[in-house]
Protein backbone atom coordinates (compact mmCIF):
# COMPACT_ATOMS: atom_id res chain seq x y z
CA UNK A 1 0.00 0.00 0.00
CA UNK A 2 1.24 3.63 -0.94
CA UNK A 3 2.34 5.46 2.57
CA UNK A 4 -0.31 8.00 3.25
CA UNK A 5 -2.76 4.89 2.35
CA UNK A 6 -3.40 3.02 5.78
CA UNK A 7 -4.80 -0.54 6.64
CA UNK A 8 -6.83 -0.43 9.78
CA UNK A 9 -6.47 -3.76 11.50
CA UNK A 10 -6.75 -2.80 15.96
CA UNK A 11 -10.20 -4.15 15.62
CA UNK A 12 -13.15 -6.10 13.29
CA UNK A 13 -15.66 -4.18 11.52
CA UNK A 14 -19.01 -3.93 13.81
CA UNK A 15 -16.52 -3.27 16.92
CA UNK A 16 -16.59 -0.36 18.96
CA UNK A 17 -13.24 0.70 18.05
CA UNK A 18 -14.14 0.36 14.37
CA UNK A 19 -17.13 2.84 14.84
CA UNK A 20 -15.03 4.90 16.60
CA UNK A 21 -12.58 5.12 13.51
CA UNK A 22 -15.33 5.78 11.27
CA UNK A 23 -16.63 8.37 13.56
CA UNK A 24 -18.12 11.57 11.58
CA UNK A 25 -16.52 9.71 8.45
CA UNK A 26 -18.12 9.59 4.83
CA UNK A 27 -18.07 5.84 3.94
CA UNK A 28 -18.47 4.04 0.90
CA UNK A 29 -22.05 2.59 2.70
CA UNK A 30 -23.01 6.41 2.86
CA UNK A 31 -21.65 7.88 -0.79
CA UNK A 32 -24.74 7.25 -2.76
CA UNK A 33 -26.52 9.74 0.44
CA UNK A 34 -23.28 12.33 -0.18
CA UNK A 35 -24.03 12.55 -3.98
CA UNK A 36 -27.73 12.50 -3.76
CA UNK A 37 -29.67 14.69 -5.34
CA UNK A 38 -32.86 16.02 -5.68
CA UNK A 39 -34.57 17.87 -3.02
CA UNK A 40 -31.31 17.02 -1.20
CA UNK A 41 -33.15 15.31 2.15
CA UNK A 42 -31.12 12.27 2.13
CA UNK A 43 -27.40 14.40 1.71
CA UNK A 44 -28.67 16.69 4.36
CA UNK A 45 -29.72 14.00 6.95
CA UNK A 46 -26.00 12.25 6.82
CA UNK A 47 -24.45 15.83 6.88
CA UNK A 48 -26.33 16.14 10.01
CA UNK A 49 -25.97 13.27 11.22
CA UNK A 50 -21.85 13.17 10.99
CA UNK A 51 -22.05 16.61 12.48
CA UNK A 52 -23.76 15.22 15.66
CA UNK A 53 -21.00 12.25 15.70
CA UNK A 54 -18.10 14.86 15.18
CA UNK A 55 -19.50 17.48 18.03
CA UNK A 56 -20.65 14.50 20.88
CA UNK A 57 -17.91 12.49 19.92
CA UNK A 58 -20.69 9.24 20.05
CA UNK A 59 -21.37 7.23 17.26
CA UNK A 60 -24.83 6.84 15.49
CA UNK A 61 -26.41 3.60 16.22
CA UNK A 62 -29.16 2.08 14.67
CA UNK A 63 -31.10 -1.61 15.25
CA UNK A 64 -30.36 -3.78 12.48
CA UNK A 65 -33.71 -5.36 10.51
CA UNK A 66 -34.20 -9.32 10.30
CA UNK A 67 -32.69 -8.89 6.39
CA UNK A 68 -29.20 -6.88 7.37
CA UNK A 69 -29.14 -9.53 10.24
CA UNK A 70 -28.97 -12.41 8.06
CA UNK A 71 -26.82 -10.98 5.61
CA UNK A 72 -24.13 -10.79 8.08
CA UNK A 73 -24.79 -14.44 8.92
CA UNK A 74 -23.79 -15.29 5.18
CA UNK A 75 -20.89 -12.97 4.80
CA UNK A 76 -18.26 -15.59 5.69
CA UNK A 77 -19.95 -17.70 3.59
CA UNK A 78 -20.30 -15.34 0.33
CA UNK A 79 -16.29 -14.56 1.35
CA UNK A 80 -15.51 -18.27 0.84
CA UNK A 81 -17.61 -18.74 -2.38
CA UNK A 82 -16.35 -15.77 -4.02
CA UNK A 83 -12.60 -17.03 -3.16
CA UNK A 84 -12.94 -20.48 -4.28
CA UNK A 85 -14.99 -19.21 -7.73
CA UNK A 86 -12.49 -16.69 -8.73
CA UNK A 87 -9.64 -18.45 -7.05
CA UNK A 88 -8.65 -15.51 -5.38
CA UNK A 89 -6.58 -15.09 -2.04
CA UNK A 90 -9.24 -12.30 0.10
CA UNK A 91 -7.77 -10.39 2.63
CA UNK A 92 -9.65 -8.19 5.48
CA UNK A 93 -9.27 -5.25 7.40
CA UNK A 94 -11.30 -3.48 9.83
CA UNK A 95 -10.89 -0.26 6.96
CA UNK A 96 -9.33 1.81 4.64
CA UNK A 97 -8.40 5.33 5.32
CA UNK A 98 -6.41 7.56 2.70
CA UNK A 99 -4.59 10.66 3.94
CA UNK A 100 -5.97 12.48 0.77
CA UNK A 101 -9.30 11.85 0.96
CA UNK A 102 -9.73 13.46 5.11
CA UNK A 103 -13.29 12.88 6.93
CA UNK A 104 -14.07 9.39 4.50
CA UNK A 105 -13.05 5.70 5.42
CA UNK A 106 -13.82 2.70 3.80
CA UNK A 107 -14.97 -0.83 5.03
CA UNK A 108 -14.21 -3.24 2.40
CA UNK A 109 -15.35 -6.85 2.46
CA UNK A 110 -12.09 -8.00 1.24
CA UNK A 111 -9.09 -6.99 -0.84
CA UNK A 112 -5.96 -8.08 -2.51
CA UNK A 113 -3.29 -6.16 -2.58
CA UNK A 114 -0.89 -8.10 -5.21
CA UNK A 115 -4.09 -7.51 -7.75
CA UNK A 116 -5.12 -4.68 -6.38
CA UNK A 117 -8.72 -5.02 -6.23
CA UNK A 118 -11.18 -4.83 -3.67
CA UNK A 119 -14.15 -7.04 -2.53
CA UNK A 120 -18.05 -6.05 -2.42
CA UNK A 121 -20.34 -8.40 -0.93
CA UNK A 122 -24.11 -8.32 -0.88
CA UNK A 123 -26.09 -10.92 0.56
CA UNK A 124 -30.05 -9.98 0.21
CA UNK A 125 -32.92 -11.19 -0.09
CA UNK A 126 -33.91 -14.07 -2.64
CA UNK A 127 -36.70 -11.48 -4.29
CA UNK A 128 -33.55 -9.22 -4.32
CA UNK A 129 -31.30 -11.29 -5.86
CA UNK A 130 -33.72 -12.79 -8.38
CA UNK A 131 -34.41 -9.27 -9.77
CA UNK A 132 -30.88 -8.44 -9.85
CA UNK A 133 -30.37 -12.07 -11.84
CA UNK A 134 -33.17 -11.20 -13.92
CA UNK A 135 -31.94 -7.81 -14.65
CA UNK A 136 -28.57 -7.97 -14.65
CA UNK A 137 -27.85 -4.76 -13.76
CA UNK A 138 -26.40 -3.63 -9.90
CA UNK A 139 -28.18 -0.51 -8.77
CA UNK A 140 -26.58 2.87 -8.46
CA UNK A 141 -26.00 2.89 -4.56
CA UNK A 142 -23.87 -0.18 -5.33
CA UNK A 143 -21.76 1.73 -8.11
CA UNK A 144 -21.35 4.57 -5.58
CA UNK A 145 -19.84 2.72 -2.65
CA UNK A 146 -17.61 1.09 -5.35
CA UNK A 147 -15.95 3.84 -6.79
CA UNK A 148 -15.74 5.59 -3.72
CA UNK A 149 -14.01 2.43 -2.49
CA UNK A 150 -11.70 2.94 -5.01
CA UNK A 151 -10.91 6.08 -4.63
CA UNK A 152 -9.80 5.47 -1.16
CA UNK A 153 -7.98 2.30 -1.59
CA UNK A 154 -6.10 3.47 -5.29
CA UNK A 155 -7.02 0.39 -6.61
CA UNK A 156 -7.74 -1.04 -10.03
CA UNK A 157 -11.30 -2.50 -9.60
CA UNK A 158 -13.79 -4.36 -7.19
CA UNK A 159 -15.24 -7.80 -7.54
CA UNK A 160 -18.95 -7.30 -6.93
CA UNK A 161 -20.75 -10.72 -5.37
CA UNK A 162 -24.70 -11.05 -4.90
CA UNK A 163 -24.85 -14.46 -2.96
CA UNK A 164 -28.23 -16.43 -1.91
CA UNK A 165 -27.52 -20.02 -1.42
CA UNK A 166 -29.99 -22.01 -3.56
CA UNK A 167 -30.04 -19.05 -6.34
CA UNK A 168 -27.61 -18.30 -8.95
CA UNK A 169 -24.87 -15.79 -7.67
CA UNK A 170 -23.83 -12.64 -9.64
CA UNK A 171 -20.47 -12.11 -9.66
CA UNK A 172 -19.39 -8.52 -11.96
CA UNK A 173 -16.08 -6.90 -12.18
CA UNK A 174 -16.36 -3.18 -11.87
CA UNK A 175 -13.21 -1.21 -12.92
CA UNK A 176 -12.02 1.90 -11.62
CA UNK A 177 -13.91 4.84 -13.44
CA UNK A 178 -11.36 8.22 -12.94
CA UNK A 179 -14.01 10.35 -14.35
CA UNK A 180 -16.93 8.85 -11.73
CA UNK A 181 -14.11 8.97 -9.00
CA UNK A 182 -12.88 12.71 -9.96
CA UNK A 183 -16.70 13.50 -9.30
CA UNK A 184 -17.15 11.86 -6.34
CA UNK A 185 -14.15 13.57 -5.13
CA UNK A 186 -15.13 16.93 -5.97
CA UNK A 187 -18.44 16.13 -3.77
CA UNK A 188 -16.84 14.93 -0.93
CA UNK A 189 -14.87 18.20 -0.78
CA UNK A 190 -17.84 20.37 -1.29
CA UNK A 191 -19.56 18.00 1.50
CA UNK A 192 -16.54 18.16 4.00
CA UNK A 193 -16.56 22.08 3.59
CA UNK A 194 -20.79 22.26 4.64
CA UNK A 195 -20.22 20.20 7.09
CA UNK A 196 -17.26 22.71 8.94
CA UNK A 197 -20.12 25.17 8.44
CA UNK A 198 -22.09 23.15 10.35
CA UNK A 199 -20.29 22.32 13.61
CA UNK A 200 -18.83 25.87 13.31
CA UNK A 201 -22.79 26.54 14.28
CA UNK A 202 -23.69 23.94 16.80
CA UNK A 203 -20.23 24.01 18.71
CA UNK A 204 -20.66 25.30 22.14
Amino acid sequence: MKPYIHLINDCKQGEDAWHDHRLGSVGGSSASAMVAGGAGKTRTSLMYKLAAEKATKQPTFFKPNDYMIEGTRREEESRNYLAFSEDLEIHQCALIKNDKHPGAHYSPDGFNIEKKCIVELKNPAGHTQVELIQKQKIGKAYIDQMQFGLMISEFDYCIFLSYVPGIKPFIKRIDRDDKYIADLQIKLELFQTELDEILTKIRG
